[in-house]
């Protein structure tokens, strides 16, 4: 196993810092654990709806040359319709150009991709032999391409018929670097997930910070940038490729907008377990990519920097800032037994012991959500689904400190392997 990097042990520095100071400041760690967490997930979506927007200019009829980036592992079952769906787009047959990566797939993807490249001289293939993880087949495919613009998206992906209409007009500003398209999740009712719901919340924040300055990074599914713009140096590890190529076009000076009209349509995970596997992964590249784009905490980047750290940072850290909230919270409600009340006790510490109180009460509510939820999986009862959605929230959340301690050992992967949909 790889030694931990200088990020890696500066996490853990930053984790072992953060536990000394609940030791010997718990009022202190309490009340500002409580504040973050309730700024971070009640007031933020409202403020940043609240600041003043800003314009740019879009031209329905500028139609640059596109190369649409697709890397692919496995894929048998949904490449050949991937290609279909693009060839059948409104957008100008003689400025598409389809690059596909196959990623040492050991299924047909390659011949299926092979075939069509036949038939299509828009489509060009790439097969690697051996893995080479997303980032760096990303990287060789903007290399090969030549037009002006990138449009990245996923193997189990569809596109709109005007998606790529919608995401070319905003370049007619030299002022935009970049623009990240509307996911929305289909769901055939065998899907035992709550991600719809969290991705709707997501992406209405995602449309603020991009009225107001750039959304934050974006999706990998629908997104498109400058190629100049693309970050050529992103390490072949690198595990949320999207969210850090967005992300250096923001660091670049130039915007990166969302347009919600720019859709593309994926199947919700079948369960889960798969929705799991992949939210550990994500986690870890979560942390990765905060020490990759650490430069976008600069006072410099004015509101982005804002945005970046109230709806990202704490928001990955969310799970830390509970954990150290209980803690103390529990510590601090000590007052609360008679025994241990010393004579002196304040009231601002009795009134603290029982906001403490409270609050871990109401956090312990929300986790046992988490065991609660299977057994009101096809309830009807009142409030079933609300403890679904608080379930699924307490999923995600474990899944960003399994993947936090994952960033801190060290040795991540670039190489992914594909969810299984509904």
């Amino acid at each position: 196993m790889a030694q931990p990097g200088k990020s890696e042990i500066l996490a853990i520095g930053m984790a072992a810092a953060s536990v000394a100071c609940a030791v010997f400041f718990p009022r202190t760690v309490f009340l500002s654990s409580a504040v973050l967490l309730v700024y971070a997930w009640g007031l933020f979506p409202f403020l940043v709806r609240a600041l003043p927007k800003r314009t740019h200019d879009t031209d329905e009829t500028f139609q640059p040359e596109v190369a649409v980036v697709i890397p692919a592992h496995n894929e048998e079952a949904v490449i050949g319709q991937r290609i279909q769906n693009l060839r059948q787009l409104s957008y100008p047959a003689d400025k598409l150009r389809i690059y596909i990566g196959i990623d040492a797939s050991d299924d047909d993807t390659a011949a299926i991709v092979k075939a069509y490249a036949a038939k299509d001289a828009r489509i060009h293939m790439f097969e690697f032999r051996e893995r080479q993880g997303k980032a760096a087949i990303l990287k060789t495919l903007s290399a090969e391409s030549t037009e002006p613009i990138l449009v990245f998206t996923d193997a189990n992906t569809d596109f709109g018929t005007h998606t790529l209409q919608y995401l070319t007009r905003h370049f007619a500003d030299a002022g935009v670097g970049g623009v990240c398209g509307r996911l929305i999740f289909t769901d055939d009712g065998k899907c035992g997930t709550d991600e719809s719901t969290y991705w709707t919340l997501e992406t209405t924040v995602k449309k603020a910070e991009s009225d107001v300055d750039s959304c934050l990074g974006a999706n990998g599914a629908v997104y498109a940038i400058r190629r100049e713009l693309f970050w050529s140096d992103m390490p072949a590890n690198t595990i949320v490729d999207d969210f850090i190529i967005g992300m250096k076009v923001r660091e670049q000076d130039h915007r990166m907008i969302y347009d919600p009209e720019a859709v593309a349509y994926e199947e919700l995970p079948a369960t889960v377990a798969d929705e799991w596997g992949r939210r550990t992964r994500i986690g870890a590249g979560d942390f990765q990519a905060l020490w990759f784009c650490r430069r976008c905490l600069l006072p410099r980047y004015g509101w982005f920097a804002m945005f970046f750290f109230s709806h990202k940072v704490l928001r990955w850290t969310t799970s830390h800032l509970a954990l150290l909230s209980l803690g103390t919270g529990i510590w601090l409600m000590r007052t609360l037994v008679p025994p241990l009340v010393p004579a002196e006790n304040s009231l601002v510490d009795f009134w603290l012991s029982i906001s403490a109180a409270a609050w871990c009460a109401g956090l312990l509510v929300l986790a046992a959500c988490s065991p609660l939820s299977p057994l009101l999986a096809t309830s009807k009862l009142p409030g079933a689904g609300f403890v679904r959605k608080c379930a699924y929230f307490v999923t995600i959340q474990a899944a960003l400190a399994v993947g936090f301690v994952r960033f801190c050992r060290g040795n991540l992967s670039g190489a992914w392997n594909r969810t299984e949909r509904g």
